[in-house]
């Protein structure tokens, strides 16, 4: 009987996982739609532009605020699972207290994820679907949307793709030309 429950347990895990992503960039997209209404309704209400983003140092203080409030919420369940550990071998100790504080401080933490996501979206101008370029320079990991380039010059406007690869009209002509010969 248990062979059986630990299969089950194996057979659907991978699809519960993907249901939860899943849910969690609906949730993502859906607080990114409410942080933009706010901005709006603020703007209209104040009579000023709505926020955006102007510049590369502006978008690093949002990401580092957005750090700060992650390593917050993290050490706070970090706190609260300490003090639920240092109850369990007290028996006149109630842990149902220790539990739900664990718990309060997860949903907050999950809050906080949700916001600092949907705010790296709306400070890189990331869709949901949109494609992103990660790589490392120097000490630094890069994180920006990726716009297809020209194989041969790294051009990004007007690119066609030619055979699979991605072509500017300048390298088309040049292609063409020597083909031509």
């Amino acid at each position: 009987m248990s062979e059986k429950y630990e299969q089950m347990e194996l057979d659907t895990r991978p699809l519960l996982q993907a249901a939860i992503e899943d849910l969690t960039q609906s949730a993502i997209t859906n607080t990114g739609q409410l942080i933009k209404e706010h901005h709006r309704q603020v703007a209209q209400e104040t009579m000023t532009a709505p926020p955006y983003v102007r510049n590369r140092h502006e978008a690093y203080g949002i990401a580092a605020e957005q750090l700060a409030k992650i390593t917050g919420a993290v050490k706070s369940i970090m706190d609260d699972t300490g003090a639920l550990l240092g109850t369990l071998a007290d028996p006149n100790f109630n842990a149902i207290d220790a539990t739900s504080s664990i718990v309060n401080s997860t949903v907050h933490a999950a809050y906080v994820l949700l916001v600092a996501a949907a705010e790296m979206r709306r400070t890189l101008d990331i869709a949901e679907r949109d494609a992103l370029e990660i790589y490392v320079e120097g000490s630094s990991v890069i994180l920006k949307k990726y716009k297809p380039s020209c194989i041969f010059c790294d051009a990004t406007k007007d690119i066609t793709l030619f055979k699979g690869k991605s072509v500017c009209p300048r390298c088309m002509k040049e292609l063409s030309r020597v083909n031509a010969s």
